[in-house]
């Protein structure tokens, strides 16, 4: 018995031109279906047949759409496939990998907010708290919160570094990346401001 993909999009008929919906991929196989996150959103007018229009990045993303079917049947297509065979992809790819992709194509970042964003997956790289989607647990969120005050003497800059990991993290459940999101059960203080205060080189950074 083979399997069946196909692209889809708006499953869920929420889409409109002021509200967009999910581009996803899906895997039927014996009677039984998976369905896996492109993390493309789309407005109603911006897709047609199968393709991405109307948008500066339409190409790109068409060309990231593509990549990523022809990845799935190439992973169908292998003998022994199951759909387990997906989530077990998901759960042992590179979380700091991804999150890189998902940096590189927003298009609500100033370039300065997309290097810091960068530089902070690439610490949270360097820390191996995090290798894998799996990693995201309570417990490695709070290694990666000792490690941020081990580097911050206050406690906004601490939350800086949970904040722009938590984002992705975010959009992972919405992706149906992860089942939950480890910071449901992580509380982190954002801090109190005090003024104007000079900053260490690392805090900058």
């Amino acid at each position: 018995m083979s399997a069946t993909v196909k692209i889809l999009f708006d499953r869920r008929g929420q889409a409109s031109k002021t509200q967009a919906g999910t581009v996803e991929i899906e895997i039927a196989l014996g009677g039984k279906r998976k369905r896996i996150s492109t993390g493309i959103k789309l407005y109603t007018n911006e897709w047609n047949n199968g393709r991405i229009i109307k948008r500066i990045d339409a190409l790109a993303l068409n060309r990231q759409l593509d990549e990523k079917y022809k990845e799935i049947v190439e992973l169908v297509s292998q003998p022994g496939f199951t759909l387990d065979a997906i989530s077990t992809r998901v759960r042992t790819r590179s979380f700091c990998d991804w999150v890189d992709e998902q940096i590189s194509k927003r298009t609500d970042l100033t370039e300065r907010t997309r290097a810091s964003h960068f530089a902070m997956n690439d610490k949270l790289r360097k820390t191996g708290y995090i290798k894998t989607f799996k990693d995201l647990t309570p417990e490695n969120i709070r290694k990666w919160d000792a490690y941020a005050h081990s580097r911050c003497s206050q406690q906004t800059a601490v939350y800086d570094y949970h904040k722009k990991i938590k984002v992705y993290i975010k959009e992972a459940k919405l992706q149906g990346l992860i089942n939950s999101d480890p910071y449901d059960f992580v509380k982190i203080s954002k801090g109190k401001s005090e003024g104007i205060k000079y900053i260490t080189e690392e805090e900058r950074s």
